[in-house]
């Protein structure tokens, strides 16, 4: 996946944790979102794989239409 397509997913990501309040004191928002970012910096997702996941995000249920 290109830069730009990474940094939607992490944005993206990161309002569905803050939608579904999953950050706190124990799991603060910038080390959390930093340690996703090696995470999928790591395994290199293909545009499609990126693709997935953002699937995955939109049907988390707060986000369904």
């Amino acid at each position: 996946a290109s830069y730009d397509e990474l940094e939607g997913f992490y944005v993206h990501l990161a309002q569905v944790l803050e939608h579904i309040e999953y950050f706190e004191d124990k799991r603060p928002k910038e080390l959390l979102m930093r340690r996703m970012r090696r995470f999928f910096g790591r395994a290199e997702p293909e545009k499609e794989e990126v693709a997935i996941f953002r699937g995955i995000l939109r049907n988390i249920k707060p986000f369904q239409k």
